[in-house]
């Protein structure tokens, strides 16, 4: 009875089959900073993380075509209070207001707990190095990332780059150079790779994939990375944990 899509039913919308808080509304991004602040002030944490959710990633129709999210009323009310953006500028500006406040607000209540993101791998269209294409996240999930970094408003970066070295529309170590090029502020840079992609399948990546994505990465400069997900390391799924321990 007292969960925010009763409570508060106004800030959260339905979008294909889940429940999501819309970030024009006041009401969601301070929902969202009460649970946070709830958690440095409860738990002993070293640290704060958001995933690659801002806005939903699209979804579509039974007739294939894509459904903007409803965020009509929050827009609406936006335009009334004499706001200029055009809409795709005005989410935009919602999320970056969101996580410039979660960072300043993490820093003031204890200034030792790291407030980090993990977006999707590839950045803004108008910025990607040649031959990097893909999906938009700057577009469609109106994350400004290079923004974020530019202000300094994260302690550190795990862009998801879960594609192969080799797959060179999405190549891991351009893009891993594209985000430490992006960091003015110097926050650290720790890609997220894809290690659950080694499984015991046929399409298993082999376990060499990780370890020569750590070898590149070292080898241009990085000092981290970030491992999705811990699954195939408790199982040790081709060796790759044993493997990961022997590369120093």
């Amino acid at each position: 009875a007292n969960h925010v899509s009763r409570t508060q039913a106004g800030v959260v919308k339905s979008y294909g089959d889940l429940l999501w808080m819309d970030p024009g509304e006041p009401n969601a991004a301070q929902q969202t900073l009460r649970v946070i602040n709830d958690v440095l002030k409860r738990y002993d944490v070293d640290g704060i993380h958001i995933d690659d959710y801002f806005y939903p990633y699209p979804v579509k129709n039974s007739s294939g075509q894509e459904i903007d999210f409803p965020d009509e009323p929050s827009w609406r009310a936006y335009q009334q209070q004499g706001g200029k953006l055009g809409r795709a500028d005005w989410r935009r500006d919602n999320v970056n207001r969101l996580v410039q406040t979660i960072y300043s607000s993490i820093h003031q209540e204890k200034p030792w707990v790291k407030f980090g993101i993990s977006p999707f791998g590839i950045g803004r269209p108008d910025r990607l190095p040649a031959g990097i294409t893909g999906f938009s996240q700057y577009d469609r999930l109106y994350a400004d990332v290079e923004y974020w970094l530019q202000q300094g408003w994260l302690d550190y970066l795990a862009p998801q780059l879960y594609w192969p070295i080799n797959q060179t529309a999405q190549a891991f170590n351009v893009l891993h150079d594209y985000w430490r090029r992006q960091n003015p502020q110097q926050r650290h840079i720790w890609p997220g790779l894809f290690t659950s992609k080694i499984d015991l399948t046929e399409k298993s990546w082999p376990a060499d994939e990780i370890l020569n994505q750590v070898d590149a990465m070292r080898a241009s400069g990085g000092n981290g990375h970030i491992h999705f997900s811990t699954v195939p390391l408790l199982q040790n799924r081709r060796e790759i944990r044993r493997l990961l321990s022997q590369d120093k």
